[in-house]
C-alpha cells in the first residue's frame, strides 16, 4: 500500500489481521468480537466478514484502540460456516485473515 506523487512519497503501513476472539460464535445471539491487527494505527475504515460472495461490512465499532478492533455482531447476522475477516485502514489497505471465525447455530 503506497501512493506516489510528483513531490512526495506516502508510505502506508501493511495491515495484518492476527486473530479474532472468539473464533466461534453462536449466531442467534449478539456478541462482541475482538480483532487484533497491526498496521491500522487507529480506528479502521471498515471490517468485513466474507463467505464466498457474501460480504457483511461494519463501519461502527463498539470500542477500538491502536490495533484492537471491537464490534458487536447482531443476532442472526452471520449464516453458519467459516468467514474471512477483512480489515480496511483509513488508507484503503486491507488485511485478511482467512477462515478467522466460525458462525454456528449449535451450542455443542
Amino acid at each position: 500500500c503506497e501512493a506516489v506523487t510528483n513531490t512526495t512519497i506516502l508510505i502506508k503501513p501493511i495491515v495484518l489481521v492476527i486473530f479474532v476472539d472468539p473464533p466461534t460464535i453462536y449466531s442467534p445471539i449478539p456478541i462482541e468480537v475482538t480483532i487484533l491487527t497491526t498496521g491500522i494505527g487507529g480506528t479502521p475504515k471498515s471490517v468485513s466478514f466474507t463467505q464466498g460472495s457474501k460480504v457483511i461490512t461494519f463501519t461502527t465499532f463498539s470500542n477500538s484502540s491502536a490495533n484492537t478492533v471491537k464490534l458487536i455482531i447482531p443476532a442472526n447476522t452471520l449464516d453458519e460456516g467459516f468467514y474471512d475477516v477483512n480489515v480496511t485502514s483509513e488508507f484503503d489497505c486491507v488485511g485478511i485473515l482467512e477462515d478467522a471465525i466460525l458462525a454456528t447455530k449449535n451450542t455443542t
